[in-house]
């Protein structure tokens, strides 16, 4: 071989390793500099690496996208939506999960004769109808015992949701359950925070109804090498807006 062949695919070869090194470094400073895909790969309901997939979603902007009631990735590949924990402090205190989503787009939201949350609420979601989706509690799905419906006043009131991802979207092999060709209702549990605190709510209101709720933050435990816990739970009795339709008194306290 001649030297100005040589040279020539010396210089090739040069470029092309430049050229696929500063791919991979821009690569990595998008994934580093995008905070919606921080978690997206330790979550089992992710869709794609830019997935709304945890209760810790960033939003960066103006102070109206701070207190937007809902939030969407703009990078996604298929349409997510996410409630936003302040949206669910100002909500009905006996909202149940599917009330949190009706501001979402393509949801609705039919039942609640009884009053908000003394009965029994259905979601339908892009068309839709109840068990034709999943709803999971940290990305584990959970429904009724002989088939994929659910039953929204005895699961997870909203003193346990931090927040809520409505995937309208199939999904993909990671979603997990029966029904997820008709999107999915991911509700994430109360984050744990750093610091210790706490509070405790009484609210009464019509049809002789009361609600107490309650929330405990352990803050960070030096002695257990920085673990923290949160502990939420909800007590709830109503005589309801039909007669001789009464909310069954209930209590629910996860922890995580």
């Amino acid at each position: 071989m001649t030297k100005q062949p040589f040279r020539a695919a010396l210089l090739a070869a040069s470029s092309l390793l430049a050229t696929t090194a500063h791919a991979a470094d821009a690569a990595a400073a998008n994934a580093s500099a995008d905070p919606q895909s921080t978690t997206a790969n330790q979550a089992g309901q992710a869709n794609d690496a830019q997935s709304l997939t945890s209760s810790d979603i960033l939003v960066i902007g103006s102070r109206a996208a701070e207190v937007a009631p809902i939030a969407a990735s703009l990078t996604t590949t298929q349409p997510q939506a996410a409630v936003s924990r302040e949206f669910i402090d100002n909500a009905n205190a006996a909202s149940d999960f599917n009330q949190l989503i009706a501001i979402t787009p393509s949801v609705s939201i039919s039942g609640n004769n009884n009053g908000t949350g003394f009965t029994e609420s259905k979601a339908t979601i892009r068309g839709f109808q109840d068990g034709d989706y999943n709803v999971t509690y940290d990305s584990i799905p959970f429904a009724d015992t002989n088939n994929p419906t659910h039953h929204s006043t005895a699961f997870f009131p909203t003193t346990t949701i931090e927040t809520v991802v409505v995937d309208r979207g199939p999904g993909n092999a990671s979603q997990l359950g029966q029904a997820t060709y008709g999107g999915n209702i991911n509700l994430y549990s109360r984050a744990a925070k750093d610091e210790m605190g706490g509070q405790v709510q009484g609210l009464l209101g019509n049809w002789n109804t009361f609600i107490g709720r309650a929330e405990f933050q352990s803050g960070k435990i030096d002695k257990l090498g920085g673990a923290k816990f949160v502990l939420a739970g909800q007590f709830l009795r109503s005589d309801g807006a039909l007669t001789n339709s009464r909310s069954i008194p209930r209590t629910c306290l996860p922890r995580r």
